[in-house]
């Protein structure tokens, strides 16, 4: 089951998208619980009262706090949860990356793009078996893709930063690339020394990317057109 917010203060895209997800949930036999909003403000103080969610839907230009002004305050609650942004300008692209979307819809909503962007992330939410398996001392280990945070590069090691602390091989972060095959689109390489996962960054800026944990790596100038076209592709 999962647990949906749709937040957007014009009632008629609430019932639509409330209805679109309702649908969906029916064709791909998933069970969904969906809490709507008209406000940021709303949203917000379920979440500090302690309500957690899967996915949510945030319109950008709310009355009162807008949705990028939401955004920031989720992510100080979940910095984890994945934000689709709504809205009727596809020129505030761009000014969502700040705060880690993981989809962009433009309104009117199309059901055919709609039901992309979800499938796309609930493959995600649901896969829970990707791992990156490599051999260092002749010993065999492999770690959950999704509990990687970056890798770091310095000559030939590579540096492993996860969940469960950091490991080390000899390899060069081509070859990491290439080993990570699909799963790789979720990994911003955003400086000759750094690829990082997506999903655990927390801001974005032009000069560096900041985690979760509050450490930020920078990005290097060479890297920011080809970042900004792999964070488009991330949306679609």
């Amino acid at each position: 089951m999962l647990d949906i917010a749709v937040c957007d203060d014009e009632r008629y895209q609430l019932g639509n998208m409330e209805s679109l997800l309702g649908n969906l949930g029916k064709k791909i036999n998933l069970s969904i619980e969906i809490d709507t909003y008209e406000s940021g403000e709303a949203l917000l103080d379920s979440m500090r009262k302690g309500m957690r969610y899967d996915l949510i839907y945030l319109d950008i230009e709310l009355s009162g706090m807008n949705g990028l002004e939401t955004a920031e305050r989720i992510r100080e609650i979940d910095w984890h949860v994945p934000l689709v942004y709504v809205t009727y300008h596809d020129s505030y692209m761009i000014d969502t990356f700040c705060v880690t979307p993981s989809g962009f819809i433009v309104k009117p909503v199309d059901a055919r793009e709609f039901e992309k962007t979800f499938k796309r992330i609930c493959k995600r939410l649901m896969d829970k078996d990707e791992y990156y398996r490599f051999q260092y001392d002749k010993k065999p280990y492999k770690i959950p893709l999704r509990d990687i945070k970056y890798f770091e590069s310095n000559l030939r090691q590579i540096e492993i930063v996860w969940e469960g602390g950091r490991c080390r091989l000899y390899k060069k972060m081509q070859e990491i690339e290439e080993e990570l095959g699909e799963y790789g689109r979720h990994f911003l390489r955003v400086h000759r020394s750094y690829l990082v996962n997506y999903s655990y960054v927390e801001k974005l800026t032009y000069y560096y990317v900041m985690l979760e944990t509050g450490e930020k790596l920078p990005i290097s100038r060479g890297k920011r057109v080809e970042l900004e076209k792999k964070l488009l592709q991330l949306l679609e």
